[in-house]
């Protein structure tokens, strides 16, 4: 009989809803926005206001949106971290011998789930699990909300295991080194006029105040991306995308804004990546061309110039990305199997 594996690795993310329906959608929402990490207004006010006011006005148009974005096989995100999942097990075969590190996905508000994961897990015989959520900048509501839901399911399942969460990677050299090839994969000059656009997802103010570390994180993530590239500072900037309700209580400058004021004094050739983005979803593959693109355009259209506008996919399920992520869980993976 084979042995148990050693070691597991989970990748989690945030999700998406079970398929692009109204109903899924604010099954999905109900889950997401009454994460406390996510959302932290009083519970019971934001209770009635998420279900009767928030989930029945916003479940049609999202639906619509994620329907824009499904493909036969399922959720763009879900899939690409499957595929991440598997090519890292077959990785970690490889380098550590058949069956010593299982490597699988969950994600926190969607399927597959964390709590029926963590039982395939114990059923397996895993004793050690890094958990590794794929956002390289940690924030209240992303990384902690993982650790937290993790946390939650191995209680839940009653399982013995000793688990550590890895809170981020927007420090590895790796994951900087992608970030830059994919940009000159796309055509990117470092020596030319090309202007670059590195936009995050932003996060409430309020959770900045309160300690959270992820813009602080995403400047680090910024400069080394941009000496991978030996780029003038005058050449790049830092925007943010996608808030949640009102604006003004968002991490800014607003990446819309800054396309709007690039297409308006002339640029005439504007990159834009997502570093905060382990692969596309409903942010990168509809927020940008129906947003974000057409705020450049407007911006363009003011200043009597065409421009050209080059969006750059995330790591996705690259080798690239594959070898980012080996590399930030190998090293304790290593101690884990030593010991």
């Amino acid at each position: 009989m084979a042995n148990p594996p050693a070691c597991g690795v989970l990748l989690m993310n945030t999700g998406t809803p079970d398929a692009p329906t109204p109903n899924a959608v604010a099954s999905y929402l109900l889950k997401f926005l009454s994460d406390p990490n996510v959302v932290s207004s009083h519970r019971l006010a934001w209770w009635f206001i998420l279900r009767f006011v928030v989930v029945p006005r916003r479940k049609e148009a999202s639906a619509e949106k994620y329907r824009t974005i499904w493909t036969p096989e399922g959720s763009p995100i879900v899939l690409q971290h499957q595929a991440l999942a598997r090519a890292l097990d077959a990785q970690f075969a490889e380098e550590f011998g058949p069956g010593r590190v299982v490597v699988r996905t969950a994600m926190n508000y969607g399927q597959p789930d964390v709590l029926s994961v963590c039982r395939e897990l114990k059923r397996m015989g895993v004793r050690e699990l890094l958990v590794l959520p794929t956002y390289p900048q940690a924030a209240n509501s992303t990384t902690k909300a993982s650790a937290a839901r993790v946390g939650e399911a191995i209680h839940r399942a009653r399982w013995n295991v000793r688990c550590e969460v890895i809170a981020n990677y927007h420090r590895s050299p790796s994951y900087a080194k992608a970030i830059a090839a994919s940009l000159l994969n796309a055509g990117f000059d470092p020596n030319g006029d090309d202007k670059l656009l590195l936009s995050f997802h932003s996060v409430p103010l309020e959770h900045l105040e309160a300690g959270d570390t992820y813009e602080r994180e995403v400047g680090a993530s910024a400069l080394a991306i941009v000496d991978e590239l030996e780029l003038d500072r005058k050449r790049w900037t830092i925007g943010y995308q996608s808030p949640f309700g009102d604006p003004s209580k968002w991490l800014q400058p607003y990446s819309q804004d800054i396309l709007e004021r690039w297409g308006a004094i002339g640029a005439d050739r504007v990159f834009f990546v997502c570093p905060g983005f382990a692969a596309d979803c409903l942010e990168t593959l509809y927020d940008i061309p129906a947003d974000l693109l057409p705020a450049y355009e407007r911006g363009c259209a003011e200043s009597g110039t065409t421009g050209s506008f080059v969006g750059v996919p995330c790591l996705g399920k690259t080798k690239a990305h594959v070898k980012v992520l080996a590399d930030v869980v190998r090293p304790r993976l290593k101690e884990l199997l030593d010991e």
